[in-house]
């Protein structure tokens, strides 16, 4: 592979993988350990020598893959399915040392695992993790029904299998009437198989970016599109690049896996596509380089628009900080000034409520206090050096009896400062069918109260 190719490929996924890479969350912990067992295994079947013959790869790489996949399942459980992808993997795989690399790949697996299954035991019966386990799948979307998760599943991808069939077809036309009515060539790089698709699915992208109701770095059409052309180009056209073709099934295994548990839907999480698409921009280039002269340049060219296209819509979206883009760029009044969201551009009310948040902040909420933050706009309770109150800190907040059943277990996180968004002293949740506020007045027992413009805090 070409040099400067392999280099906008890893940086397509740096600048593509989901949520901020350098952040050790739990989806990120999993693009993290998936694309480094992915790697591993490339490392072994993969493997050539300086004439591009495949070689014999070293055991220790199937070792690594095995451990990076236990840390993966407990990043995300139901990469379990991928592990299991993998297992069929090894077993259909043509090796004279089949079980010797199942074995390779398997025990690490079962023995790291094992070793993390005793660590939770250690402070855990099997009885408080399926307690835990029921407060997981019973929080936010997790309570969706099966059936409703499988409809809403098919009209995202349905919306999005349209909207590629679409580009197809008006590739396929502009084709035809430039060759047969006009009679003439498509110019130059549109020529290959499948660029002017790519070029449209583009510019509905870029349109998605400007206008649509998406956050600015969805859906990533793009990503779709390249790992799907792989699939297909190994199936009808050229045989060449089976181990990256498998390498996109995997990735689509990874990526309905993350749907199971995930609180986004399909059109969302196209990102963890990634791989995938990385694996089908090999198999394209492949077949380009062997179709033209020019495919070098062209898959090149390819990988940087993927790259600038996703730092600009990451930069976009650091820009406008809501999901209707269009419509901040035009009403953009104020900025964040300081904090953790410094430099955002968003409209007026936005920007003076977390300005006058953050300047009262300090003199507001002590450093050291364990906070409870109640209401919407979540990152207000990551301001201030404080311990959090609350188990969520990423997903939405939860304000019911499963937040005395935490502070049961971990009973160093029960608040002594709970602060309210309010406004002027005037707070949505008061009222006597509210939880939080009954358990406010008759359990925390609030000794002092002070009302901010647009926060309000107790404290014991």
């Amino acid at each position: 592979m070409d040099e400067n190719v392999a280099a906008l490929m890893g940086l397509l996924y740096y600048v593509t993988t989901p949520k901020s890479i350098f952040i050790p969350e739990y989806s990120n912990l999993h693009n993290w350990f998936f694309a480094l067992m992915v790697l591993c295994l490339l490392r072994y079947f993969g493997n050539k020598d300086s004439e591009g013959r495949t070689v014999e790869g070293n055991l220790r790489w199937l070792v690594l893959a095995g451990i990076f996949m236990t840390c993966d399942v407990l990043a995300y459980p139901s990469m379990v399915l991928v592990f299991l992808c993998c297992l069929v993997f090894l077993l259909v795989h043509r090796s004279e040392k089949k079980w010797k690399e199942l074995c390779a790949y398997v025990l690490p697996c079962v023995a790291s695992a094992a070793v993390m299954f005793t660590y939770l035991l250690s402070y855990m019966t099997p009885q408080k993790m399926l307690e835990m386990a029921g407060e997981i799948l019973g929080e936010g979307s997790h309570q969706t029904t099966v059936g409703e998760k499988l409809l809403g599943w098919g009209s995202s991808l349905g919306e999005m299998a349209m909207i590629l069939l679409c580009a197809l077809l008006v590739s396929l036309g502009i084709r035809w009437f430039i060759e047969k009515v006009w009679k003439k060539k498509l110019p130059g790089l549109l020529q290959l198989p499948g660029m002017l698709f790519f070029v449209i699915v583009f510019l509905i992208q870029i349109w998605f970016w400007l206008f649509s109701s998406f956050n600015a770095i969805y859906p990533q059409l793009l990503l779709m599109a390249v790992s799907l052309t792989g699939c297909y180009i190994y199936l009808r056209r050229d045989k060449t690049e089976r181990l990256f073709y498998e390498l996109i099934l995997l990735a689509f295994v990874n990526y309905f896996s993350v749907l199971l548990l995930s609180n986004w839907g399909p059109m969302l999480l196209v990102t963890y596509l990634i791989m995938g698409a990385v694996a089908g921009l090999v198999c394209l280039g492949d077949y380009w380089q062997k179709e033209n002269t020019a495919g070098k340049k062209a898959i090149q060219i390819l990988c940087l628009i993927l790259v600038l296209g996703n730092a600009f819509s990451y930069t976009w979206l650091i820009l406008g900080s809501q999901e209707y883009h269009a419509y901040v760029i035009q009403n953009v009044r104020g900025i964040n000034r300081e904090g953790l969201r410094a430099g955002i551009l968003t409209d007026y009310m936005t920007a003076y409520r977390y300005n006058n948040n953050l300047a009262v902040w300090p003199e507001a909420v002590p450093d050291g206090s364990t906070v409870l933050y109640v209401g919407p706009s979540q990152f207000y309770c990551m301001l201030g050096e404080h311990k959090q109150a609350s188990p969520d800190t990423i997903c939405s907040m939860i304000y019911d009896e499963r937040l005395l059943d935490y502070w049961k277990i971990n009973p160093d996180r029960y608040p002594n400062v709970v602060v309210f968004e309010s406004c002027y002293g005037d707070i949505a949740q008061e009222g006597e069918n509210s939880f939080i506020w009954n358990w406010l007045m008759e359990d925390f027992k609030p000794a002092e109260r002070k009302d901010y413009p647009y926060i309000t805090v107790f404290m014991r």
